[in-house]
Order: C-alpha cells, then sequence, then structure tokens
C-alpha cells in the first residue's frame, strides 16, 4: 500500500504513542547506497536526543514531507540534517519535528545495517561535508579509467 507523506507522518506518530516501532519501505535514492529505494526501515521514538551520525526520520518544515537522513551536526538544541547521496543539507530542525530514530534497514529480508550503527559519525562528517558521494563514485571511475586503458 503506497501513502502520502502526510499520512505516514500521522501513522508513524500514532504508533510511537502506543509504544510500537513504526516500520515502512523507503522511497528514493538520497541516503543510497546505506539506504536504497525498497529498504524496509524500522523508526523507533526518540526517548533521547540523536547523537551526530544517526539516522532519523523527520517533517521537513517547507513541504510538510518524511524525510529519513543523516544527523551531520547539531545548532542550538536543534539538528542539522543531510541526506548521504546529496549535496545540500536540509537546514535546521528542531526536535519537535522529529518523529524518531532508524534502528533497523532490513534488505531483501535481511538486516543491512551497516551505516546506521558502524562507523556512523566518520560517514556523517564525509556527508556533511560533500565527501561522501564523491568517495562513492571513485571506484567507479577508477574501473572505467582501468578499461580505457586496457583498450588503447
Amino acid at each position: 500500500m503506497s501513502l502520502k507523506s502526510s499520512s505516514l507522518i500521522q501513522l508513524m506518530r500514532a504508533t510511537h504513542e502506543k509504544g510500537a516501532g513504526f516500520r515502512f519501505k523507503a522511497k528514493g535514492f538520497s541516503m543510497s547506497p546505506f539506504i536504497r529505494d525498497g529498504d524496509v526501515l524500522t523508526v523507533a521514538k526518540c526517548s533521547n536526543s540523536l547523537t551526530v551520525g544517526e539516522l532519523a526520520a523527520f517533517v521537513r518544515l517547507d513541504c510538510q514531507k518524511l524525510v529519513v537522513h543523516r544527523v551531520v551536526g547539531t545548532k542550538d538544541s536543534c539538528y542539522i540534517f543531510k541526506g548521504d547521496n546529496v549535496f545540500s543539507e536540509d537546514g535546521i530542525v528542531s526536535s519537535g519535528n522529529i518523529l524518531g530514530r532508524v534502528t533497523r534497514v532490513e534488505r531483501d529480508g535481511m538486516d543491512a545495517n551497516f551505516g546506521v550503527t558502524n562507523s556512523c559519525r566518520f560517514i556523517a562528517l564525509l556527508s556533511r561535508y560533500k565527501l561522501l558521494p564523491i568517495l562513492l563514485f571513485l571506484p567507479r571511475i577508477f574501473v572505467r579509467f582501468r578499461r580505457s586503458l586496457n583498450n588503447e
């Protein structure tokens, strides 16, 4: 079943009020390769503050859209989010707009938690300074470069 972002937000809040985690399929490529289109995410209500590197679901104020991105910084008890596969930050998000933290990523029925629990602060640092998308594409560029040298 496909729901609009506003319906997902309401459903997630209602599920968290009951004390349960909320599971849904990710859409888009802004968190690739750590979260891929179609991965199943589990989001739990935040009982304490988020730390740099964690993944969280929040309401983006400019479009009232549900977004899952990584915390790349904090400012005045608010958070700065950014997708791992995009160059721009989402802006400053207050704690009132945080829906929950991502506690699990499933891909093809198996855990795919790299980038959620392992090395998440390092990934956030690379993402914040716009190095992650470049580093993710370097191996592809190197392979193509080697192939072009071999074809000469």
